[in-house]
């Protein structure tokens, strides 16, 4: 009894706390989850068909590659805040696709894929598994990971899973500042976004007053040698490039552009490009070829951008056209 009294108290509560997170909060009630929820239920509907071009990757390819501006016949499988990792899951989840012209694919490399978008949205949605981050996290890692760090990343995935970490309390302060938002219809419409769009979201452009807040936040990420990469996700990419060799589809890995010339800042993201194209020199060559979109970002002006890495669809629309020239696409 005596337990019960100091255990009670602590349990109904946190009880009561998930069941309220989960009903209003997740899956489907903030809008970077409900986004990456709606792609994975768009792949689903495309995994038995055949493309000319498959498009790839993070959200820069969500945002910024048009498929149907390469061809009609054309699919995206991107997700917003995807790790390399969780591309090659959504390749090996379309079963028997035929892919005829060619893969793009496209990645930051950034930091928040292997923090803020994991614990704050791939575990609680639970798109991951915890042998999915122990994958990540773990997998060929130099020296291997210890019993302690495997303990810190079971418990970061409790924490995630009950709604109790930072990123969760975040989306509930969000939720509860924005709660006249419309959250129950944006599962509905994401999905239609996606179903009209061939898997692309067509982001509408900001007002004016609204670009500077959303053009900063990101800069630094884009000003400074690429972090620290986990190394599963080279693995994941060799896997990728390892499926499209075997079939013999053509691969491009894409650099997509930044608002730095926009910004009149043309050099401020050299250093991460080039420590990229570092990072990836092992791999660039006949297998997979680095298509760059540098030589037309100083064609782009802020109109065109979402935020400091994400184009809105008249940025979509410059990068097609340059992406069409560089694939050499006639039709």
């Amino acid at each position: 009894m005596k337990f019960l009294k100091v255990f009670l108290p602590i349990f109904i509560p946190l009880c009561v706390y998930y069941f309220l997170v989960n009903h209003f909060i997740y899956p489907k009630g903030s809008p970077k989850s409900t986004r990456a929820l709606a792609s994975l239920n768009y792949i689903e509907s495309v995994k038995n068909t055949e493309v000319d071009y498959l498009v790839m990757g993070d959200s820069t390819a969500v945002y910024g590659i048009n498929p149907a501006g390469l061809s009609k016949n054309s699919q995206s499988v991107s997700m917003i805040a995807s790790p390399v990792y969780t591309a090659y899951k959504i390749l090996e989840k379309l079963e028997n696709i035929k892919i005829n012209k060619g893969i793009l694919l496209t990645q930051t490399f950034i930091y928040d894929h292997y923090d803020l978008d994991i614990w704050g949205y791939f575990v609680p949605n639970k798109i991951y598994s915890f042998n999915d981050v122990l994958t990540i996290f773990c997998l060929e890692k130099k020296p291997a990971c210890t019993i302690f760090e495997k303990l810190d990343i079971g418990t970061k995935y409790l924490l995630a899973r009950a709604y109790l970490n930072s990123y969760a309390l975040d989306e509930i302060q969000d939720r509860l500042k924005y709660r006249d938002r419309n959250y129950a219809g944006m599962y509905a419409a994401y999905s239609k976004i996606l179903r009209d769009n061939k898997g692309f979201f067509k982001k509408k452009r900001r007002e004016l007053a609204e670009r500077s807040v959303f053009l900063e936040p990101l800069r630094e990420h884009f000003s400074m040698p690429l972090g620290s990469v986990p190394p599963a996700e080279i693995i994941y990419l060799r896997k990728i490039i390892t499926y499209a060799k075997e079939r013999h589809i053509p691969l491009y890995y894409i650099i997509m552009p930044t608002a730095a010339y926009a910004l009149d800042r043309g050099g401020a993201t050299e250093p991460y490009r080039q420590s990229l194209k570092e990072f990836l020199k092992d791999d660039i060559g006949p297998d997979m070829q680095l298509v760059d979109t540098l030589p037309m970002e100083h064609l782009l002006n802020l109109g065109d951008f979402w935020d400091f890495n994400h184009v809105n669809d008249l940025g979509a629309r410059k990068i097609e056209s340059f992406l069409r020239s560089q694939l050499h696409i006639i039709n």
